[in-house]
């Protein structure tokens, strides 16, 4: 797959599972060691921290109510009933990292995108327009609008598992698990993908022919999320990791060689 005028690497490229979680890592390094990273993923997160209470919030106790009502349909046993709230409370709790990073992508565009750009530079990749153009920026929000309707689209389709007793709940939690996954995996190369505009089809593929890379980058991403306050930090130092993975990209140089200083 080739497109005129675009580096052959941001279509070709082979990724590898240690490599896309290296550079997450490297950029959450980066994030805390280099001053201009730091002060930059610092100043938002006070933004994060509202967003983070009033979407927590809101998507706690709507699913937890939403569970309580469909629970009041299906007639449940006593001691099948409770399996629904609780692994309802499970999928959320799997779903709301990725969710809540991509409400933040889109509404801390501009501010992730210098982010990006910042840690491109410290991997090596030359400065360039990009991600930090209004035009770039509007794509990019535009980009990730898409797969917050996406991932909010395949939540919902999922819900209705919880109509098969206890298996079905159980096949929700981890089908809902492994959906945040690719989510977020995808995350660390949209800014690398709006660079080069790729269109979303073409993400798509990429990120099938790289899946192993995106799932194990997610997982890392999901993990972080995951942990009280270190998500706050992670939800825009991600951004610094997908700076590093494309300026990795750009300059065909094996991460694994690279000296991760």
């Amino acid at each position: 797959m080739e497109a005129t005028g675009q580096p052959r690497s941001a279509f070709t490229v082979r990724l590898g599972a240690a490599d896309a979680a290296a550079a997450f890592l490297l950029g959450l390094r980066w994030s805390v060691t280099d001053p201009e990273l730091r002060w930059r993923v610092a100043a938002s997160l006070l933004v994060n921290t509202l967003l983070f209470a009033a979407f927590a919030a809101a998507l706690l106790f709507g699913g937890w109510a939403g569970a309580r009502a469909l629970l009041a349909r299906m007639a449940l046993p006593d001691w099948l009933a409770w399996l629904v709230p609780l692994f309802t409370l499970l999928g959320l709790v799997l779903l709301a990292p990725a969710l809540f990073q991509a409400i933040g992508s889109v509404a801390l565009a501009p501010w992730r995108a210098r982010i990006f750009a910042r840690a491109r530079v410290l991997a090596g990749a030359p400065l360039r327009e990009g991600p930090g153009g209004i035009v770039p920026i509007v794509r990019v929000a535009g980009t990730e609008l898409r797969r917050l309707v996406r991932l909010l689209v395949i939540a919902l389709a999922l819900l209705p598992l919880h109509l098969v007793p206890g298996i079905g709940s159980a096949a929700y939690v981890a089908l809902q698990g492994l959906a945040s996954i690719h989510s977020l995996g995808w995350d660390l190369l949209s800014y690398h993908f709006e660079l080069h505009d790729v269109p979303y089809a073409a993400q798509r593929e990429l990120l099938r022919r790289n899946r192993a890379a995106v799932l194990a980058a997610g997982a890392l991403m999901l993990g972080f999320g995951l942990l009280p306050l270190v998500q706050l930090w992670s939800l825009s130092a991600h951004a610094a990791g997908a700076g590093v993975l494309s300026a990795w990209l750009e300059r065909g140089v094996p991460p694994r060689r690279e000296r991760l200083a």
